[in-house]
């Protein structure tokens, strides 16, 4: 008997990437969207002969900028490139946004989607405190592996790769079983955790023999799921005290002992109702702490959590990221709400208020649940079908790229790793506005300003920077737009 990678749960491989992102590439020209509403919104569709593709983002002189445009009524990253003004214009009704650079805020991680297996998995128990016949399965080699090196191959810049394990095998839970809640046997230090945290390294290590270097992985994928012991999904409970005992005297030392010091170690993952209190307690342990980079945040919950709960985090434990680990719409099952809703522009705003606020509270990456879905919102072995920002339709073997597949785009283009998220002084106050935006700088010497503009009305405005000059802003109704320069 062997223990595959898969049976191991580290269920999602997530990809951060920021300029290729579902398999965006740069284009020398761009091709437009060839559109089609399906009665919620338009989506874009491709098949095995033509896609869309967007306009490069090259480098432009000191004199123009670029803007990037996506709206409700079918623009989708439409560029045009304009050159600044002398003088603040008189449009704007008096609303300006001026970008001061020597103020930073956090360092931008990435932003992308999982490689997740779509299929059931048996699930097989072993006694063998050894791991003598670990592998990685056919999930691996047929799903994820592949894609993973395709991913790379389109890239021009570096991604990220982050793993996350759901569960133990059975025999090393206390309830028997993977799926449903229970935790490890024993505690912290004992040999149930401590082949645990093996298997930690020898995921590491497979996927290494790949050519495919992890950044970082999570302790555990949503720990509090793992206390509801009819949860249909494979999960683990953690307290943050168990948890930071596993990190401390198991998980910690194995990667450390094995030459994988160098990854990430995102702690909590889970949704930030447990926000800042779970980072808090972990870092009060000492041989916890030094093991840890950053906290993985689900966003599921956070429509009953202000988002401020991330800056008391960062207030709290400065030294660590903070990472949306996990997103998606069509969740609400409880609500009755459709899995997958195609062209839907609702979803497409959720996703930018979402991100935009998560971004001006610390946080540094945010990253979709799945890369590509299927049209039901699968396949899932529990029926739990979601929306994707692309969803496959295979009997007409075509996709379909959703508005939330440009709403991460018009982040993941334009800020790569690196980047830093820089003040942007408004004269008008943000809560009062219909406007919400943001501003970036980018180790490749660009400046970045994102304006949302989720109203019915469009919007107008100066951004203004002293060194270039004034952008004479409008926003149409229902839209988000990019500008860059540099």
């Amino acid at each position: 008997m062997y223990i595959s990678a898969s049976e191991l749960r580290f269920y999602i491989v997530r990809l951060l990437t920021t300029s290729v992102l579902l398999g965006l590439s740069e284009p020398l020209l761009s091709k437009p969207c060839v559109k089609k509403d399906f009665g919620d919104g338009i989506v874009c569709i491709c098949n095995a002969t033509y896609c869309d593709t967007i306009e490069q983002n090259i480098h432009l002189n000191s004199t123009n900028y670029a803007i990037y445009r996506t709206t409700k009524s079918g623009d989708r990253l439409l560029k045009n490139v304009y050159k600044f003004k002398k003088q603040q214009s008189t449009h704007s009704g008096g609303t300006t946004f001026t970008v001061d650079r020597d103020t930073k805020f956090q360092k931008i991680i990435g932003f992308g989607g999982a490689f997740t297996d779509a299929a059931g998995i048996n699930i097989a128990s072993l006694s063998d405190f050894q791991l003598l016949n670990f592998s990685l399965k056919l999930e691996d080699y047929k799903y994820k592996i592949p894609y993973i090196h395709q991913a790379q191959a389109l890239n021009k810049r570096k991604i990220k790769l982050f793993a996350s394990p759901w569960s133990a095998p059975g025999w090393l839970k206390a309830s028997g079983k993977m799926a449903g809640g229970g935790p490890l046997l024993g505690r912290a230090g004992d040999k149930f955790h401590k082949i645990w945290a093996t298997y930690f390294v020898r995921f590491l290590e497979d996927y290494k023999k790949e050519n495919l270097t992890i950044w970082g992985i999570t302790a555990q994928n949503e720990p509090l799921s793992g206390f509801l012991p009819n949860y249909a999904f494979q999960t683990m409970a953690f307290t943050a005290e168990s948890q930071a005992g596993f990190i401390a005297k198991d998980l910690g030392p194995a990667l450390h002992n094995h030459g994988f010091e160098k990854v990430k170690l995102l702690i909590m993952d889970d949704q930030r109702t447990a926000l800042p209190r779970w980072p808090k307690m972990v870092m009060s342990n000492p041989e916890a702490a030094k093991y840890v980079s950053g906290v993985g945040v689900h966003w599921y919950m956070d429509f009953i959590y202000p988002p401020y709960a991330l800056s008391l985090t960062h207030e709290e434990v400065p030294e660590l990221f903070i990472l949306y680990t996990e997103a998606c719409e069509g969740y609400q099952t409880w609500l009755k709400v459709k899995p997958v809703i195609l062209g839907s522009w609702q979803r497409f705003e959720t996703y930018v208020q979402n991100i935009m606020d998560d971004l001006e509270n610390w946080v540094s990456g945010w990253t979709d649940w799945n890369l590509a879905l299927d049209m039901e919102g699968g396949p899932n072995w529990v029926k739990n079908f979601v929306d994707s920002p692309v969803i496959v339709n295979k009997d007409k073997d075509e996709f379909y790229k959703q508005p939330t597949y440009y709403a991460l785009a018009h982040f993941s283009k334009f800020l790569p790793a690196d980047s830093y998220r820089i003040s942007l002084k408004s004269n008008t106050k943000q809560s009062t506005s219909q406007l919400q935006s943001l501003a970036f700088s980018t180790p490749e010497g660009s400046t970045v300003v994102i304006v949302s503009n989720p109203g019915s009305t469009e919007q107008q405005y100066d951004i203004i920077d002293v060194n270039r000059g004034t952008i004479p802003g409008v926003s149409p109704a229902n839209s988000l737009l990019t500008y860059v320069w540099w």
